[in-house]
C-alpha cells in the first residue's frame, strides 16, 4: 500500500504546471496553423470521398442512373478533324 501511495504522490507532482520560461515563435505558431489548416481540409477532403463512394454505392444498388463516371468507363474517342 506504501508503493501505491507513493507512486500516486510523485505522478502529482509530476503533473503539476509549472512556469516553463518560454515563448512559442512565430515560425512555430505559423507551422502550428498550417498544421491545423492541412487537418481541416484533409478531414473534408476524405469525407467528400466517402459520401462519393457511398452516393455511387446506393445508385448501383437501387438502380438509379450511373453515368459514365461513376462507371469507370472511358469517353468515346473524339475523331480528328478532316486534313484541310
Amino acid at each position: 500500500m506504501n508503493t501505491r501511495w507513493m507512486l500516486v504522490v510523485v505522478c502529482g507532482w509530476i503533473m503539476i504546471a509549472r512556469d516553463a520560461q518560454a515563448y512559442i515563435d512565430p515560425g512555430t505558431g505559423s507551422f502550428i496553423l498550417q498544421m491545423l489548416i492541412a487537418s481541416i481540409l484533409g478531414a473534408l477532403l476524405t469525407l467528400k470521398l466517402w459520401f462519393g463512394a457511398a452516393k455511387r454505392l446506393v445508385r448501383r444498388v437501387f438502380g438509379g442512373a450511373v453515368d459514365a463516371t461513376d462507371a469507370g468507363a472511358k469517353p468515346p474517342p473524339v475523331d480528328p478533324p478532316p486534313p484541310a
